[in-house]
C-alpha cells in the first residue's frame, strides 16, 4: 500500500480485498479516495480481475467506481456480468449496482 497525502488517495495492488460492510471487492489494483475534510472514504477506483460481492449478489469485470455519496457502482467489462438472486444474469459493457434497494 502507498499513500499521497497531496491528494488523499490509498494505492493498493496485488490481491487487493476491501470490505465495506457486508459488501466485499477484489481485484489486482485499488484506489481509495480520501475527502479532504474528513478522511472519509469518497470513492475506490478497481481495477483488473474485479469481484463485487453483495448479500445475494455477485458482479464481475474489469473496472469498478464505487461513490459513497450514493452508494453506487459502476462496473465495465467486456463484458461485465451480475448475477441477482432476485433478477438473474445481466451482462454487458457498462453496469449500474445499487448498494441499496431502488424504490
Amino acid at each position: 500500500m502507498t499513500y499521497s497525502d497531496p491528494d488523499r488517495i490509498l494505492h493498493y495492488e496485488s490481491n487487493v480485498d476491501i470490505r465495506q460492510g457486508s459488501d466485499r471487492v477484489t481485484s489486482g489494483v485499488a484506489d481509495v479516495y480520501l475527502q479532504k475534510e474528513t478522511n472519509e472514504v469518497d470513492r475506490t477506483i478497481a481495477q483488473r480481475n474485479v469481484v463485487l460481492t453483495q448479500p445475494n449478489r455477485k458482479g464481475v469485470g474489469d473496472w469498478m467506481q464505487y461513490t459513497t455519496a450514493d452508494q453506487v457502482s459502476i462496473l465495465t467489462g467486456n463484458p461485465a456480468r451480475v448475477d441477482d438472486v432476485e433478477q438473474g444474469t445481466t451482462t454487458g459493457a457498462r453496469l449500474t449496482v445499487y448498494s441499496q434497494k431502488v424504490e
